[in-house]
């Protein structure tokens, strides 16, 4: 079946094709209320060395000016600590709920992303509010940790705040598109059994009816023919048995043929007048003359 003849099959059926977008529509509207869309909020930091007032130095005047290698490790450090297992359970205790993940953005100067996902918009703002706070305080109690000059401490500046939650609707277009793909296969599908059933009953109709048109007329009657009367052939006369001598033996040689006759001796007739013919292994053998005596 080609194209052409698809889309005739669906425009016959077009009650059902109807039928089948209803129903992918209900299940659009149903994805939607079941599968709610998630919120994501952002947030970013960037590493900024202290300012030493007096300082003739231009990266220790002014912190942005302070960009070095050192700045990125300590950028690779806050985030796999934040990351971390034990990390994510304290502040899960303090509101931080929803997912979250620190990262670095690449680039030359030492910046971390906070980026926190969940279904409830306030969720996500919560958690992102509270892991940005903990990553700076983290960072500087790390400094204090290590015995560091306060004048010396590295500090975060926020470059952008965690204030409003944008809405990801990726969960949602798969599951419509998942149900999309399954509705029109559905759909169709459909459609084609109903027209193969459709096709068959109508057939089996007319062979119904072509039957009942059949029985309806008068039955062949078939006239038997008169009989031929045949002449009887003569009948063949039996052959006699006869004692006579055999039959000449022919013997043909190409066209030619040749007649071989054995020589036949007549006996003397005996005194009751029966003739004795001589058998087939030959002629009789002579009588031995008779010698009279004087």
């Amino acid at each position: 079946m080609d194209f052409v003849s698809a889309l005739k099959v669906l425009r016959r059926r077009w009650v059902t094709v109807l039928v089948g977008f209803g129903i992918m529509i209900a299940a659009g509207i149903g994805i939607m209320i079941a599968v709610p869309p998630t919120y994501q909020v952002k947030a970013s930091d960037v590493l900024l060395v202290p300012a030493q007032v007096g300082s003739s130095q231009a990266g220790q005047a002014n912190p942005y000016l302070g960009f070095g290698g050192s700045l990125g490790i300590v950028a690779q450090i806050t985030a796999r600590k934040m990351n971390d297992f034990t990390t994510i359970e304290q502040l899960k205790e303090q509101g931080a709920t929803a997912e979250y993940l620190v990262d670095i953005v690449p680039g030359e100067a030492p910046m971390l992303s906070v980026t926190a996902t969940s279904k409830r918009e306030s969720e996500a703002l919560k958690t992102a509010q509270i892991v940005e706070k903990a990553m700076t305080d983290n960072l500087r109690q790390s400094q204090v940790d290590l015995k560091a000059p306060q004048q010396f401490l590295i500090t975060t500046n926020p470059i952008t705040l965690p204030s409003h939650a944008e809405i990801q609707r990726g969960s949602q277009l798969r599951a419509l598109a998942g149900m999309l793909v399954v509705g029109l296969a559905a759909t169709v599908l459909a459609a084609f059994v109903i027209e193969s059933v459709k096709t068959r009953r109508k057939q089996r109709s007319l062979v119904e009816e072509s039957l009942v048109d059949s029985s309806d007329l008068p039955p062949v009657v078939d006239t038997p023919k008169p009989p031929v009367n045949t002449p009887a052939r003569p009948a063949t006369p039996a052959r006699p048995a006869t004692t006579g001598p055999p039959p000449p033996v022919v013997h043909k040689t190409g066209s030619e043929e040749t007649h071989r006759f054995r020589p036949v001796q007549v006996p003397a007739a005996a005194k009751n007048g029966d003739v004795q013919w001589p058998s087939e292994e030959g002629p009789a053998p002579a009588p031995a003359p008779q010698t009279r005596r004087e």
